[in-house]
């Protein structure tokens, strides 16, 4: 498993999978199995077109392809987005499970949290998870076990980082709210926040949890600190605020 940025994302992902599919993950196939073209599921919580996903099934079938694998002669690739809902999500993750593809690529923490549930047996890929450790998906970075390993992406640290370009752009900024649906960040949110809380003082913030589930919360959170100047807003890497910010 492997922590990077995000502008090497994709291809390394494409690699992970590429090397499960190659039979770098054991699993066991029957004969049957080894004449037809195995498949990947892509389970993602987006919308189909959303534009921080639409560039993705081209991107990560060019990074198959460059490592034998091409999309349609050698491998089935099929795609499912779930619309930035939660409860779609859980039944594609059924949906999928159900179907038995040799691989399920899980872009994010819940997306990666509804298919173990369903599955612990067939090897899921993922990216986009701050967290896998925390949120259970793995036993470490370096022994993973269990079904599913990826592609960690981010880190706790980025929360000063956060605050320090707020400062840059905002010296005035006194108070900061932090967007995160609970039910979609990792630790319901704990995982960027105690780290926020603890570097706030550092830039004389004061840190304001805005935990949101549906878009007229967000609307409540953004009219409530408007009228609290000098505030300001941290969106945390979360796909349900992304989607509906």
């Amino acid at each position: 498993m492997f922590d990077i940025r995000r502008r090497e994302f994709i291809t390394l992902l494409g690699s992970v999978a590429a090397w499960v599919l190659a039979g770098g993950w054991p699993h066991v196939v029957s004969a049957g199995q080894a004449l037809r073209v195995p498949w990947i599921a892509l389970l993602a919580p987006q919308s189909e077109g959303e534009k921080s996903i639409s560039h993705f099934p081209i991107a990560f079938e060019q990074a198959l392809k460059d490592l034998g694998w091409i999309a349609g002669r050698n491998v089935r690739i099929e795609y499912r987005f779930a619309g930035g809902v939660l409860e779609q999500l859980s039944m594609l993750a059924k949906e999928v499970s159900d179907l038995h593809p040799d691989v399920i690529v899980a872009l994010n923490t819940p997306t990666v949290a509804f298919v173990l549930r369903e599955t612990r047996t067939i090897p899921i890929v993922f990216g986009w998870v701050a967290d896998p450790v925390g949120s259970g998906f793995v036993q470490s970075y370096a022994r993973p076990g269990g079904n599913a390993t990826g592609v960690a992406f981010g880190g706790e640290n980025l929360a000063s980082k956060w605050l320090e370009l707020l400062k840059e752009i905002s010296p005035d900024t006194t108070r900061v709210g932090v967007l995160f649906n609970p039910d979609a960040s990792p630790g319901h949110g704990e995982y960027y926040m105690h780290p926020f809380e603890d570097a706030a003082p550092l830039f004389a913030i004061t840190p304001i949890a805005a935990p949101v589930r549906n878009p007229d919360d967000i609307a409540r959170v953004i009219s409530a600190l408007e009228g609290q100047p000098p505030s300001g807003f941290i969106v945390m890497p979360d796909y349900f605020v992304g989607h509906h910010h």
